[in-house]
């Protein structure tokens, strides 16, 4: 039994749980995370690697929670 969640097979918002492979799934395009293909988890979401490449960088900031502040 897991020690964080209290339960086995581990509760899907367990830090400890890890899904099996091929059911992540992108947040940025909806497709499928697969055995060999590269991708970063934030906050819960997967995202490939790729994927997170093509984004601008004001999308990036966004997604790890970094505000944009303009001086006044």
């Amino acid at each position: 039994m897991c020690t964080e969640c209290r339960q086995h097979p581990h509760h899907y918002l367990c830090p400890d749980y890890n899904p099996p492979a091929g059911t992540r799934v992108c947040a940025a395009c909806g497709t499928g995370i697969y055995e060999g293909e590269e991708y970063v988890e934030i906050d819960r979401y997967y995202y490939h690697y790729e994927c997170l490449s093509e984004m601008h960088h004001r999308e990036l900031l966004a997604l790890t929670g970094v505000e944009i502040i303009s001086a006044e």
